[in-house]
């Protein structure tokens, strides 16, 4: 064998070993990406696992922060006294509102003025209130009702020259002003002067608050925010 080829010959022996050591190499890398690949998958498939598990609990104990209940719930709840309907009308914001339903059973709703709540189903509700809605005012009208506050157990009482005197749930801040409005507004018999009845610390308190001064003003005494059992006493007009 001449030198030449006994050079050629180790050249290609060298440029194989080096063709092979990088094949090697190549496929170490490529089953080190696999295996992350298959690691990664196998920790994505336990966090969803771990996820759903963990949903599941918290469905078992009534849902993520609290008690959630799902729409069908909520179609077959029983509407009661002191609840807080809002009432979505679809091409009519005026219409929509939130309103509370009253000891008599009804809600003052625009247009058709009173109908019955307490007793039927949201389902039922609704369909009535769209019946009610189509005969005279509103053609084909959508609406959608959901139970935004249920029953409170602490009330307020409005009495005397109210369009609707009686007793109201108290739902967060209501003021003396707000509390006559829920009550349907004072009648054309009413005077201006207002007594707050109040019992603290067993004794009982009366605030007179004269409407016209506090409608002018604007300006609401922290004390005017209703507590539980506070009764309004809407004056009659001597004149």
């Amino acid at each position: 064998m001449s030198k030449k080829t006994f050079f050629y010959s180790g050249a290609a022996a060298v440029i194989l070993m080096a063709f092979f050591s990088l094949s090697v190499w190549q496929r170490a890398i490529a089953q080190e990406e696999i295996s992350g690949q298959t690691e990664s998958l196998r920790a994505a498939e336990q966090g969803v696992d771990m996820q759903k598990a963990a949903d599941s609990q918290m469905a078992k104990q009534g849902g993520r922060g609290g008690a959630q209940e799902t729409d069908e719930d909520l179609e077959d709840y029983i509407i009661r006294p002191g609840d807080m309907l809002s009432v979505v009308v679809w091409d009519n914001p005026n219409l929509s509102s939130t309103v509370s339903v009253r000891d008599d059973g009804n809600i003052s709703f625009p247009l058709i003025g009173d109908i019955k709540a307490v007793g039927l189903t949201v389902s039922t509700f609704q369909k009535n209130l769209t019946e009610a809605l189509s005969k005279d005012y509103i053609v084909s009208p959508r609406l959608v009702v959901d139970v935004k506050t249920k029953f409170s157990k602490e009330k307020f009482f409005v009495y005397g020259e109210v369009q609707r005197p009686g007793s109201y749930s108290l739902e967060g801040e209501i003021d003396v002003l707000r509390a006559i409005s829920m009550a349907g507004g004072i009648t054309d018999f009413a005077a201006q002067k207002v007594k707050l009845l109040r019992d603290e610390n067993g004794k009982r308190q009366v605030l007179k608050v004269n409407l016209r001064a506090l409608t002018r003003s604007g300006k609401i005494d922290k004390r005017l925010f209703l507590r539980k059992d506070d009764t309004i006493i809407v004056e009659r007009s001597l004149f």
